[in-house]
């Protein structure tokens, strides 16, 4: 337990620092402060289940975000267990909970975490029929998973499971609490990372053009529907992923152009073997530089077995690889590159 407790502090501190820092330079955070209310029904196992029910609860709690996958979490929550056989006693718990949540959004309308907390509880019995009344304080941890999702501007809906354990009279309090909450989010944006709710219907038909675009091996129009994207919902991650393979695949096709003007046509051949294969300008350049090429490979397999008999083994090699980028599949490249690397290592271990 101890070891579980250090780890989320660890994680805690790293939250509250990337938390602190992103704030510090943004006054108007994409990530705003959350606060939320819930509402549930906690069940027991073990001890305690069989001299205590279920018990009902409400909590608050406050998220303030941290990083892209990382946020800190505080909440309070409130339980009144009833003790069996008994008209109205009852066992009553405060406890607050605080720790990192890891969170990912698998889609731009839904977002599942999982968290681990420290937890501090107050129990204070009160046992009606013998007057009895007595409160004490345990420490404890609580793990916890669930899900949000929007529900309208500023506000999504918490759906949640957790786990809690604590130390009570030598044995362990271990409940299963399930909640519904509502956050309403302070800022621009919600847990979808835009200002209202994202009219999913307009964002999935562009993602999906996009996407179809992309397929078809046209970057340029991939790019402006997967702009429209983000333009309706920022933090999209599979749009953002698009685009960086285009934004790199066009970078590196501008290069590769670049090359071929100045005729450097094996430097080209590189870089345009580098680029995505979807990209249809890419593909279609690496075809004609090869084809403009083409009535080099019988001069040069006659160079690359040449260089062999000589011994020029750097100069078969050097042959070799510029012949492989015109022609993948030459055997005569492939099997005297493969002769000519070896005898070169074998040379240069005897010296």
């Amino acid at each position: 337990m101890r070891k579980i407790l250090l780890i989320a502090a660890v994680l805690f501190l790293f939250s509250g620092r990337d938390a602190r820092s992103e704030w510090a330079g943004n006054n108007d955070p994409m990530n705003p402060l959350m606060l939320g209310v819930s509402g549930g029904y906690g069940m027991l196992s073990g001890y305690y289940d069989a001299t205590l029910t279920g018990a009902y609860s409400l909590g608050v709690f406050i998220i303030p975000y941290a990083g892209e996958f990382l946020m800190g979490e505080a909440d309070m929550t409130f339980a009144r267990y009833g003790i069996r056989n008994t008209e109205s006693s009852s066992l009553m718990s405060f406890s607050a909970n605080i720790g990192p949540v890891l969170y990912y959004s698998p889609w731009s309308f839904f977002r599942v975490y999982a968290s681990v907390s420290f937890r501090g509880s107050v129990f204070h019995i009160d046992a009606r029929n013998t007057g009895k009344q007595d409160s004490t304080f345990k420490a404890g941890f609580s793990f916890g998973t669930g899900f949000y999702i929007p529900v309208m501007q500023k506000i999504q809906a918490r759906f949640s499971y957790r786990f809690s354990e604590n130390d009570l009279s030598d044995r362990a309090f271990m409940s299963h609490e399930f909640s519904m909450g509502m956050v309403y989010s302070f800022g621009r944006a919600g847990i979808n990372g835009r200002e209202g709710k994202i009219p999913y219907s307009e964002l999935k038909g562009h993602y999906d053009e996009g996407v179809v675009r992309f397929e078809e091996g046209d970057f340029a129009s991939a790019g402006d529907s997967f702009q429209k994207v983000l333009a309706l919902d920022s933090g999209h991650r599979d749009a953002q992923n698009y685009l960086r393979i285009i934004g790199e695949s066009e970078k590196a096709y501008g290069e590769a152009r670049v090359l071929m003007e100045r005729r450097d046509y094996y430097g080209a051949i590189t870089i345009l073997e580098s680029i995505h294969p979807k990209m249809n300008a890419a593909r279609e350049s690496l075809a004609g530089v090869r084809q403009l090429l083409a009535d080099r490979v019988e001069g040069m397999e006659g160079q690359c077995v040449k260089a062999y008999d000589d011994k020029n083994y750097e100069m078969c090699i050097a042959v070799c690889r510029k012949l492989l980028l015109i022609d993948r599949e030459n055997q005569i490249a492939g099997l005297y590159l493969e002769r000519a690397e070896k005898r070169l290592r074998t040379m240069r271990k005897l010296k």
